[in-house]
């Protein structure tokens, strides 16, 4: 799994979006991983909602298995994506 794009990186509002593609160096997005994070009212980060896409298979899914994928891989979590 290759991030192409990230939200976050250029700060575009309460939900961030993330390109993904199958290979390095190749930049047809393979996915599109959603995620908006559940706030406390002291603002505080009470959890993640997250939507999956797959071009594959053209539906959206549940992320939670990718959301934490994303988070344990230490390359993708340094702002390695391209």
């Amino acid at each position: 799994m290759i991030l192409i794009w990230r939200s976050a990186d250029h700060n575009h509002g309460p939900v961030d979006y993330y390109l993904i593609s199958a290979t390095a160096g190749d930049r047809s997005p393979a996915g599109l991983l959603v995620e908006e994070f559940v706030l406390c009212d002291d603002y505080t980060a009470a959890g993640i909602d997250g939507a999956e896409w797959v071009a594959e298979i053209g539906a959206w899914s549940a992320s939670a298995e990718l959301s934490r994928a994303i988070r344990a891989d230490t390359a993708l979590r340094s702002g390695s994506c391209r």
